[in-house]
């Protein structure tokens, strides 16, 4: 079942994504758009706001939506656990205690994902947490964006240039095979 999946994804990404009429820089700039706001503590939101952004400086929209959940309900203690450490280097301060405080951000089951009182609590603790943790989700969001930008940007590129080459070598292999076929009927008639 998971291989079905995993294989439809595949030719998905491939077949659609990748072959789209972007440029490797529109799909980096999506990548980078959505990295940067999947770091930001606004869970609930950030796939509207990253969509809207690339939106509107014409990036790759598709790429926008995977990327963007890099921050979960799952990985949200440790990205923002990290956040809050880089944020707490700059700007250094004792009244706030960030263990008790972000085990409020973990889920207590999976099911508690889909109810309003998690996601409220959720947002009312990042709003809590302050000035710290915005500082390092943005540190961490411009550094991890502007990485993947170039990553992002290269990986599309490299594909294109390869597909392009298997592409050229298929065409010369059927050229190759029409002459000798026309040679063959033209030795035996």
């Amino acid at each position: 079942m998971v291989t079905k999946y995993t294989f439809k994804l595949r030719r998905f990404m491939l077949g659609v994504v990748l072959h789209a009429n972007d440029t490797p820089h529109q799909f980096g700039l999506g990548g980078a758009i959505a990295i940067f706001f999947g770091f930001l503590p606004i869970i609930g939101i950030q796939t509207i706001v990253s969509l809207a952004v690339a939106m509107l400086l014409r990036a790759n929209k598709a790429i926008t939506i995977p990327f963007v959940w890099i921050t979960n309900p799952f990985t949200a203690v440790p990205i923002y656990g990290a956040c809050f450490a880089v944020g707490s280097i700059v700007l250094p301060s004792e009244s706030a205690d960030f263990g008790e405080k972000i085990g409020l951000l973990a889920p207590e089951t999976v099911a508690s994902i889909f109810s309003v009182e998690y996601w409220k609590s959720l947002w009312r603790t990042s709003m809590e947490l302050g000035t710290q943790l915005w500082i390092g989700c943005f540190i961490v969001a411009t550094v991890n964006c502007m990485i993947t930008y170039f990553v992002v940007r290269w990986a599309v590129a490299s594909y294109r240039r390869r597909h392009s080459e298997r592409i050229d070598r298929r065409k010369e292999r059927l050229r190759i095979r029409a002459k000798r076929r026309k040679e063959l009927a033209e030795t035996s008639a």
